[in-house]
């Protein structure tokens, strides 16, 4: 008898231990990544083949979404780029670890870590615009062309730009000094054409954009070119910092 009963407490040990739920690691350092709409969550570590990772995302308050390239995947990184609509919300992303692809199992909640908050139109990175520079023949003007740099986001099957996307909140800030003097000037610009009259020789344009420095002779003189991109004052006081620009990579 108190040998059956042995064999009984084995068999139900081993019952409730293969019926028991298995603890997938948990995935760490989830961060979002985003230059120019290009949005990006990345987490660490890569899975062993006993595991993998699910994405779910959700606005604020909202219902829990997915991404198909990102269910039961071994990646560890998930473009959520066209899925964070409307631009100006926020959001936030678990990182289920999760049994692999084509692996049953009768566990409806795994292990998750959940982002930080992510708000596309204030915290993407904006990459650093390309230009040109041209002097008017009264070698007192000068025209800085700007290309607004483009998005990962399309509309109408047509590549939008930042200007698309900001509209009137962009700007360029121009900041001017003297050759060899310390006191600068400054310009904001709506256009992507900027026009700098009434130069004079002894003046040097400086575009700023990322503390990227570019040297160019313009007018005899050789002057740093950067660029930087700025929202418009009145959206910087709706956030309540005045004056604060892009991020600029």
């Amino acid at each position: 008898m108190k040998m059956q009963t042995s064999l009984l407490m084995v068999l139900l040990s081993t019952q409730f231990a293969s019926g028991s739920a298995v603890s997938y690691p948990r995935a760490q350092n989830v961060t979002w990544i985003s230059t120019n709409f290009k949005t990006l969550l990345t987490w660490e570590p890569k899975p062993s083949d006993d595991y993998s990772y699910t994405v779910e995302f959700s606005v604020a308050g909202g219902d829990q979404q997915r991404n198909f390239n990102c269910i039961r995947s071994n990646a560890t990184v998930c473009d959520l780029s066209v899925y964070l609509y409307p631009l100006d919300s926020c959001y936030t992303a678990d990182v289920l670890s999760e049994p692999p692809l084509g692996t049953t199992s009768d566990d409806t909640e795994f292990p998750h870590t959940t982002s930080p908050r992510f708000c596309p139109y204030q915290d993407t990175e904006i990459g650093r615009p390309d230009f040109n520079l041209s002097v008017n023949e009264d070698k007192k003007t000068i025209t800085l062309s700007v290309t607004d740099p483009p998005t990962a986001l399309f509309k109408d099957d047509r590549q939008q730009n930042i200007r698309d996307i900001f509209s009137d909140e962009l700007q360029y800030k121009v900041m001017y000094r003297k050759k060899k003097s310390t006191g600068t000037k400054t310009y904001l610009s709506k256009s992507s054409v900027i026009e700098m009259t009434d130069l004079d020789k002894v003046y040097s344009p400086a575009v700023f954009a990322g503390g990227i420095l570019f040297m160019l002779l313009v007018i005899g003189l050789l002057i740093p070119v950067t660029v930087i991109l700025w929202k418009k004052k009145r959206k910087a006081l709706k956030s309540g910092t005045a004056g604060r620009p892009l991020r600029v990579v």
